[in-house]
């Protein structure tokens, strides 16, 4: 999985990315991917600070804004977010490699 590195003005380094965990739950609290382009005020900062948990959870969302207000190339860091949070999502649905050890279904009836 991808990963963006920070280094805030505050001098603190910071490593933002996704998981199946944390899209999950952001998911779970709420967030939905279409809020981005529909609601930006309220997607955007969400997904911003939903990167921030694989790593550092626990963090205030006043800093993540704050972390955001500094940074430059929002449009591009945007797009980069978007590609991240899907990258768990497709990992659900990707074919095992080792198909020698891989369980088999069948549809019966």
């Amino acid at each position: 999985m991808k990963t963006i590195k920070i280094k805030a003005s505050d001098g603190k380094d910071y490593t933002l990315g996704y998981t199946r965990r944390t899209v999950k739950q952001m998911s779970q609290a709420g967030f939905n991917i279409e809020d981005v382009t529909a609601k930006p005020l309220i997607g955007v900062p969400q997904l911003f600070a939903g990167a921030f948990l694989q790593y550092h959870r626990g963090i205030r969302q006043e800093l993540t804004d704050a972390i955001w207000e500094e940074l430059t190339n929002k449009e591009n860091l945007l797009l980069a977010l978007i590609e991240m949070y899907q990258e768990p999502i497709d990992s659900l649905l990707e074919e095992p490699k080792d198909d020698a050890k891989n369980a088999t279904w069948e549809v019966v009836g």
